[in-house]
Parts: C-alpha cells; structure tokens; sequence
C-alpha cells in the first residue's frame, strides 16, 4: 500500500502532518509540544548488516564487510517523557561523517547544527504498538544525505502526542517485518 494512502487514514491532523513530513521529526515533535526533546540513546551497536532485513540491507547498499549502525532510542521531555520511540539502521562511515553516530543529540539536530540538508523517502506509515499495548501512530523511511542514503529509520509515537485514531482498510494493514531482534 502507498505510504500516503495509509497516512490518509489517519483521523487527526497533527497527525497526518507528521507522519508526511520531510523536514526533521525532533523539531516537529517540539513545535507540537512546546518544549524541547533530547534524545536517550538504549542501545547503539555495530551488527552484521546479514543480520538485518534484506530490504534494509539492500536500501542502504550496506556490505558486510563495513558493517551497519543499529541504534535504539528514545526521544524525551525534559521530565524525561518519552515522545517517541525510535530504531535506527545506518552506514556506519556516514553517519561518523554526519554526526548521527552522535549519542549525546536527537539525529535531527545534530544535522542542524552542521547545516546538513536531508531527504526522506517515506516507505511505510500505520500502526505499531506502545510498549504498554496501545495502538500509536509509526512511519518509517530513508534519510539520504546529498545523493547517498544514510539511513533507514523507524518512529513510533506516544499516543498521547500523536493521535493514533485512523480508519482501517479493506485490507489489512501491511506489516513491516524491519527489526529481526523487536523492542520496540
């Protein structure tokens, strides 16, 4: 199904805006809230890209030998509420070169701060689950830097900020089988 008919689907204007988006998703996300985010960083490793979706493997044109970034995080207030939930694949000299190895900011504000233009290929928007159950509003898309992508990555929205309520389909909503190790 295309990315924009799912987004279609959803009830709520923030968030169809969101979820359609191309500019960064941290300074969205503050607009909405009126605060600022920082990002807690769960869990930022090297894997074998072998290990991952071949579909990820094959966007990002990762090769074994160089390895991919895989990182897990959180995107928080400054009460430490958690506003997103976010799984991050990345070409590891790219991402070096670009600061989104950077555990100590958002990626979307580390782009900022070294004034690099991003692009978002959206490949998949609907619903996943809140650790707690709920249904929550989630895209996921590739982030390319000049010609080269970057990164794939996959966010999932508190339900409290991002309206999940949406219209289902005729058929059922396509899976994104993303994350063979699932958290999140």
């Amino acid at each position: 199904m295309n990315p924009a008919t799912q987004i279609e689907r959803f009830h709520h204007p923030t968030t169809r805006t969101l979820l359609s988006g191309t500019g960064f998703t941290t300074t969205a996300l503050e607009h909405i809230l009126e605060t600022t985010l920082s990002v807690h960083v769960l869990r930022q490793q090297q894997v074998p890209p072998r290990t991952l979706p071949t579909f990820i493997v094959d966007e990002l044109r990762l090769q074994d030998a160089d390895g991919a970034l895989v990182r897990r995080s959180r995107l928080v207030t400054p009460a430490l509420a958690t506003v997103s939930l976010n799984y991050v694949v990345a070409v590891p000299q790219s991402a070096a070169a670009s600061g989104i190895d950077d555990v100590r900011m958002p990626i979307g504000h580390g782009l900022l701060t070294r004034g690099l233009p991003q692009h978002r290929r959206l490949l998949w928007a609907g619903i996943r689950r809140w650790p707690d159950g709920r249904p929550s509003a989630s895209r996921a898309y590739i982030m390319t830097l000049g010609r080269r992508p970057v990164c794939y990555i996959r966010e999932v929205f508190h339900p409290a900020v991002v309206p999940p309520a949406h219209t289902m389909g005729p058929l059922p909503e396509p899976a994104l089988p993303d994350d063979v190790f699932e958290e999140n």
